[in-house]
């Protein structure tokens, strides 16, 4: 009976090792997984990431082109000012210069009115 007895040990210590190695493998192929869809995960977010940061440097790029655009504006209408007050110099001068009436000063209004609707 010994012997018998000493066999069939043997068979359950090999059989629970094998279940334990299936278990083992188990877990290992679960952890795999996990380990798979945690990388499909941070892929993922990387792949967000990007997308994000490209739409960041898009409205980057479309804040400064409106930047120059006011910069631009705004150097056209100090322009237009400058221009305006040359006018008015001008006008000023020249009625100095000159002894206009009533009708002449009109008429040179009416004139400075129609530069300035044609400059702008």
């Amino acid at each position: 009976h010994g012997l018998e007895r000493k066999v069939q040990n043997e068979i359950e210590e090999k059989n629970q090792i094998t279940l334990l190695r299936q278990r083992g493998e188990e877990t290992i192929n679960n952890l795999e997984e996990k380990i798979r869809k945690m990388q499909k995960d941070i892929d993922s977010m990387d792949n967000d990431k990007g997308y994000l940061l490209r739409q960041l440097d898009n409205e980057k790029e479309k804040v400064k082109r409106q930047n120059e655009e006011l910069e631009m504006e705004s150097a056209k209408q100090e322009e237009l000012e400058r221009f305006i007050d040359d006018l008015k110099a001008d006008l000023k001068k020249e009625m100095k210069e000159k002894d206009y009436s009533q009708a002449d000063w009109a008429k040179k209004c009416e004139e400075l009115q129609n530069a300035l609707n044609d400059k702008s």
